[in-house]
């Protein structure tokens, strides 16, 4: 296993409502295991560190605390693919 560390950069957005809400990072391996995370970015910058198989690829999402981690992957959120 892996830490798969996600840097969180949210200092373009208002102060007042990056404290009222966190972010969801989610990553979905190639056997369709979800870990995720919610983040805190009040401060403007965060990160996730999340436990991985680094030797799969996976596909990072990333988006509002408030979905489930299925939803995450269906939404037009960010994503992106890893691979090993």
């Amino acid at each position: 296993m892996s830490d798969l560390v996600i840097p969180l950069d949210a200092t373009q957005v208002a102060a007042a409502e990056r404290e009222q809400q966190g972010v969801r990072v989610a990553v979905r391996d190639a056997g369709g295991k979800i870990t995720s995370q919610v983040v805190k970015v009040g401060p403007g910058k965060a990160e996730a560190r999340l436990r991985v198989d680094g030797k799969q690829s996976l596909t990072v999402a990333v988006g509002p605390e408030n979905v489930s981690d299925e939803e995450l992957f269906n939404l037009q959120t960010i994503n992106t693919q890893i691979s090993p």
